[in-house]
């Protein structure tokens, strides 16, 4: 994808989603792509299977259902294009690692991890364990 269809991919999502009540957070490197969706879930199920559905997407995994409090609650779709190089204070190597669905699909902890660093909500330790 280039930058033009992330950044449609991005405002549809976004109009979208707070049409629906869903917020989140989407990470993109090397035209793959790691998600959150929080929201009610029957929702969200329908959301996971238009995204199945849609033949630009392969490799489709769940890494984990969870109920609680929403983690990107104030996000109608948070998104960071990570192969555009940034100075990112606290960046680590978890950060510029590949988007491997086996090894996430093995490691669900590490993606969520990642996931939160861009919340800011990660503790830095944990981070720095996974990172190196």
């Amino acid at each position: 994808m280039g930058d033009e269809e992330l950044l449609e991919l991005l405002r549809k999502s976004r109009r979208n989603n707070a049409l629906r009540g869903v917020t989140g957070l989407l990470l993109y490197r090397n035209q793959c792509f790691l998600q959150v969706l929080e929201g009610p879930e029957s929702v969200v199920e329908s959301l996971i299977k238009t995204i199945e559905a849609d033949p630009r997407h392969h490799s489709i995994r769940t890494l984990c259902r969870e109920v609680g409090p929403r983690q990107f609650g104030t996000w109608q779709m948070g998104f960071e294009n990570l192969d555009v190089e940034t100075d990112q204070v606290g960046k680590t190597s978890l950060m510029t690692q590949d988007f491997d669905p086996d090894y996430f699909g093995a490691n669900p902890t590490t993606a969520q991890t990642l996931l939160l660093c861009f919340r800011g909500i990660a503790d830095p330790a944990v981070v720095a364990s996974l990172g190196s």
